[in-house]
């Protein structure tokens, strides 16, 4: 455990005015003065970790707030040996404490530590003594996803037997799939009619021995009945078990081919599956056309997003990962849109060539790389995407 010691308190923000600064019994208080519109203030403090390099960095701050219109946040900056930060993380905020996780880069020298206040009228802030500890990094969580594509003949059996094989092929392939994802209702792809399955019916039951003896996660995306007959378009997630561990159905269903010609029924939530390849979240064609839907899978905490569509415009799937800082899979009829998007730039990973009528695209991804891109809320170079687009809001 590394204890902070003589936590600085004479930083004023540009354009604000000074608050009071009060430091006693082991806790840091920041107190906007009376008449003042806009006062902002900042604790300080800088710790040399050069003998701690390659290690996880673990800090809790408590907090209390008085007043409204005001906010209280967190930071950490890791310096090199010219005093140049090199990298910045905000802290998470819940009720009562900050908290952050962060891997220290290997070219640091010191980090500083900065409890800010911001007041818009009367109120203060009062931090708890900082806890700081530093523990050996963990294993980070790498994994291969891929987006399959299928030769589409015109009929449910030949469609059934082409998304078996590229489950096999995936199968044997060089670098193996943790997760492979299907395109909207592939069953049903160049047929006239529309094939509902049930979930414990025959159709399934071949998906899921494939899968099962394949070895993987796969999301195959199909139109559902249930036994009261309700009709669904369905993201079924399939263990390497060859058993359903999670199920989404479609929420934003299209208003003239799904509700007014086909009868169906919108889901009602959109849940997220704790796999230990990842947290998993589903979406079917037209609910990417909504923020809604994937910023509700990432506020559940989802790592990976598997969008399975028929539809597509290529601003959608990489505008929603830039969103939210998270992966998304493209799963698509035309083997050109298929491929994984990554979160901080929105580039494709990978991407199919367009030129093969079957088969899938994968992609190797780290779950646990800090990804940063530019114009970040928290210092020079920002903080992690996925934590910055989760909890900013909840900073104000």
């Amino acid at each position: 455990m590394i204890k902070t010691e003589n936590m600085l308190s004479d930083v004023i923000f540009n354009e604000a005015s000074a608050p009071e600064f009060i430091v006693a019994d082991g806790k840091y208080t920041i107190r906007a003065k009376e008449g003042r519109p806009y006062s902002a203030g900042m604790f300080e403090t800088k710790i040399d970790i050069e003998t701690h390099l390659e290690k996880l960095l673990k800090i809790n701050v408590p907090y209390t707030l008085q007043g409204d219109r005001m906010s209280a946040r967190a930071m950490v900056s890791f310096e090199d040996a010219d005093k140049g930060v090199i990298q910045s993380d905000c802290f998470r905020k819940s009720t009562g404490e900050f908290t952050l996780e962060v891997e220290i880069p290997e070219d640091a020298k010191k980090f500083k530590l900065e409890l800010s206040f911001y007041c818009f009228g009367k109120g203060e802030a009062t931090f708890g003594e900082p806890l700081v500890e530093i523990t050996d990094k963990k294993p980070h969580r790498v994994v291969n996803v891929a987006s399959a594509y299928i030769k589409k003949n015109g009929t449910f059996e030949s469609n059934m037997e082409n998304t078996i094989a590229v489950i096999e092929e995936a199968s044997k392939g060089a670098v193996k799939p943790d997760l492979l994802c299907f395109t909207e209702c592939v069953l049903d792809l160049a047929c006239p009619d529309k094939l509902y399955i049930e979930e414990d019916g025959e159709e399934m039951q071949r998906v899921c021995k494939a899968v099962e003896n394949a070895g993987m996660y796969v999301v195959f995306t199909s139109h559902e009945k249930d036994k009261e007959g309700y009709r669904y378009n369905t993201s079924f997630l399939i263990s390497p078990k060859g058993e359903i561990v999670g199920k989404y159905r479609k929420v934003f269903l299209t208003g003239t081919g799904e509700i007014k010609n086909s009868g169906m029924t919108p889901g009602s939530d959109f849940p997220v599956f704790d796999t230990p390849i990842g947290k998993i979240g589903m979406l079917i064609c037209w609910d990417n056309w909504f923020p809604e839907g994937a910023k509700e899978l990432s506020k559940k905490g989802a790592e990976i997003i598997v969008w399975s569509t028929r539809g597509f415009h290529e601003e959608r799937p990489v505008t929603r990962a830039m969103d939210n800082g998270v992966y998304y899979v493209v799963c698509h009829s035309n083997p050109g849109n298929c491929g994984v998007i990554e979160p901080a730039w929105g580039k494709w990973l990978n991407r199919a060539d367009g030129q093969s009528e079957q088969g899938f695209v994968s992609a190797t991804i780290d779950l646990d790389e800090r990804l940063v891109s530019q114009y970040k809320s928290f210092g020079r170079n920002g903080a992690n995407d996925r934590e910055m687009f989760l909890f900013e809001s909840e900073l104000w």
